[in-house]
């Protein structure tokens, strides 16, 4: 201040300064200071008059009035000022016979972000996104942000509907590029809704709200791309709007029940617990999928006391079947992110365990990966905490995250689920299939127990059980049930099983053999192939000798389950399918010598590279498809085996048991 002074003197000009201070109470005061500068006959400055004015109460004004229009966080407009500039586009619009389009952006999966690296992350992304959203637009366009990762771009001045689109893809385009917050490199992308004045609405609520079904099509459709508004979106918004208002009573009506569906260990066929899982009938709509309901719940807030409910009834329901003289098994409770951090979350599973009697041993909650790293420390001593009292800890969906060494050794994780888009996939699916094995593997050597969730059929189940897997769930076993149900096949589970294990060996035991034999030679197959691609996209002598000779001991291997299953092979059929996979090897094994050729004795890799993608690879796919055909027939003429073991009606499967 004393240099603006100084130079007013010198320069013998006018000053103002604005400034803040700090009064001797702590309070701060702002102040504004204005003075000119009078001199004497001769020009030198005599003396400065002027005033020292108190602006506090004008900017604490200025401030409430900023912070009323805009965004706390990004300071982006919010959705009052939105609506004032909206109206003043569209009424600027009508007069020029112009369009105005309205893009409602969405941030794909925000929520992961927000559970795996915490809110302060997710913040710092926003204000992020904000700038980029800013730098985008144009001067005259209003980017605005109505909360959450929710943001409005108001385009003006559009001569036609094109223009909006091509907007929306170029800011598609923006958006995908990583953002860097604290060190972590995030990619995002973000689903856009479009609205368009006059076509679509005349008044900014109804853009609004247009645009924002818009979005909501383009999250059903995939993610990542735009639609434009259309009528029948509207019923879709309002059906949302119904199910959230409907969900808000279900729980007073009783509308929302459980269903337990068993987990059964591999080697012995013994039921050895249970996941509890939500399901609601609403009175009109019948029963809505959770997948419809349950991401509801968690925007809306309403996933605290369903969640509670849940959790006390799962527990009330465990303890029951104990007292009523069944073998106690553990309940697992899928547990949100959004339970898990409200403060009183261990009171509630302390509270719940006391009320219903349940021992601590029988409780599994499952959380998902993401939600483990999203404040490490906190997590630990939380579940830490959950340790000592006894209650077992679940990592649900293992795989589709992280899947990190280092974490499953920080936290005191008991077992690991396996998501069932692995299972599904494994055998048909190379990479699934090595995916699961590893998943095994790694909780092996941790000592931790595995489990598998949607096992439908035998050829899942057979693979599970030849590498290890504890325990099994899904369809092939049994469908989620009522409680009394789920305790019915509790008592009827052992002796079944007992049955099957001295009959069935016996029909199929030689139809398995054939069939592990065939699973490993695939799965030697499967290494060979991930071994030649990498071979020809390293140019280090060293590791590419390594893996030739890798290559060659697993080559060995399929040789000999080749002549084991040629020696067991008695059908016609059978011969042919084995045939089959002999022909097609050869010109897999010729086009893979000619490319190596050209690598390694020649010196050509591109040439190399060349001959894989055009010959090598389409036979490696005929080759896999042989054995495929080879999996596929003794699978089906196990369930054939089996189901008549057990004079079943046709169609009905069996699960099988161990050799």
């Amino acid at each position: 201040m004393s240099q603006d002074i100084s130079k007013s003197l010198v320069d013998k000009t006018p000053f103002r300064i604005d400034c803040r201070i700090v009064r001797p109470d702590g309070t701060v005061a702002f102040i504004h200071s204005q003075a000119d500068v009078v001199c004497e006959e001769n020009g030198k400055p005599s003396q400065m008059f002027g005033i020292v004015q108190d602006t506090t109460e004008s900017k604490n004004t200025e401030q409430v009035r900023y912070l009323a229009y805009h965004d706390a966080l990004t300071g982006l407009p919010n959705r009052s000022l939105l609506q004032d500039r909206l109206g003043q586009a569209t009424a600027s619009a009508r007069r020029r016979r112009e369009k105005v389009a309205l893009l409602f952006l969405d941030l794909d999966r925000f929520k992961v972000i927000n559970d795996s690296l915490g809110h302060s992350i997710g913040d710092l992304l926003l204000k992020e996104v904000a700038e980029r959203l800013k730098k985008w637009a144009r001067e005259q366009d209003t980017v605005a942000r109505l909360g959450g990762d929710e943001f409005v771009v108001v385009l003006t001045a559009q001569k036609d509907v094109a223009d909006a689109a091509v907007a929306a893809h170029r800011l598609i385009r923006a958006m995908t590029t990583e953002f860097t917050v604290q060190g972590h490199l995030l990619n995002t992308t973000c689903s856009i809704g479009i609205s368009v004045f006059p076509d679509h609405g005349t008044d900014a609520e109804a853009l609004i709200k247009n645009a924002d079904a818009a979005m909501y099509c383009a999250k059903d459709n995939g993610r990542n791309n735009v639609h434009f508004f259309t009528p029948d979106m509207n019923v879709r918004a309002v059906e949302r709007l119904t199910l959230e208002n409907s969900l808000r009573l279900a729980l007073e009506r009783k509308e929302l029940f459980l269903e337990y569906q068993p987990q059964v260990e591999v080697a012995t066929g013994r039921i050895t617990g249970a996941e509890a899982l939500l399901r609601w009938r609403h009175p009109e709509l019948g029963l809505v999928p959770p997948n419809k309901f349950i991401p509801i719940a968690e925007n809306s807030g309403l996933i605290l006391p369903i969640g509670e409910w849940v959790l006390r009834t799962a527990c009330t329901q465990a303890r029951q079947w104990q007292d009523e003289g069944l073998a106690p098994l553990p309940v697992a409770v899928n547990v949100s992110a959004v339970q898990f951090r409200q403060e009183r979350f261990l009171q509630v599973i302390r509270n719940v365990l006391d009320e219903t009697g349940l021992p601590p041993q029988y409780l599994e909650p499952e959380l998902t990966e993401g939600l483990l790293l999203s404040n490490s420390e906190v997590m630990l001593s939380m579940l830490q905490e959950l340790k000592e009292w006894g209650v077992k800890l679940s990592i649900d969906d293992f795989g589709t995250g992280y899947s990190s060494l280092s974490y499953l050794r920080q936290f005191p994780v008991y077992k690991l689920k396996i998501d069932r888009s692995f299972v599904q996939a494994m055998a048909v699916n190379p990479d699934d299939a090595a995916i699961t094995t590893t998943i095994i593997n790694m909780a092996k050597s941790l000592n931790l127990k595995v489990i598998a969730e949607g096992v439908e059929n035998e050829e899942q189940l057979s693979f599970l059980r030849a590498h290890d897997c504890d325990e099994v769930q899904g369809y092939y076993f049994s469908r989620p049930l009522a409680a009394a149900e789920f305790a019915e096949k509790l008592r009827s589970t052992p002796s079944r099983w007992s049955d099957m294990q001295t009959t069935a060996p016996a029909l199929i035991g030689k139809r398995r053999a054939k069939l592990d034999f065939a699973r490993e030679a695939l799965l030697y197959s499967s290494r060979n192939r991930r071994i030649t691609v990498e071979i020809f996209l390293l140019n280090d002598k060293q590791t590419t000798d390594r893996l030739l000779a890798d290559r060659v001991n697993n080559t060995q291997e399929i040789s000999k389950l080749v002549a084991k299953l040629e020696d067991r092979c008695d059908s016609e059929q059978e011969k042919q399918l084995l045939a089959a996979i002999n022909d097609s090897r050869t010109p897999y094994v010729e086009s893979y010598l000619k490319a190596l050729h050209s690598l390694l004795d020649e010196g050509k890799p591109e040439a190399a590279r060349a001959i894989m993608v055009q010959e090598t690879t389409p036979a490696l796919f005929k080759y896999h498809d042989a054995w495929n055909n080879f999996v596929q027939f003794q699978t089906e003429e196990m369930y054939k085996a089996a189901n008549q073991s057990r004079s079943l009606p046709t169609g009905e499967l069996v699960p099988l048991p161990s050799p």
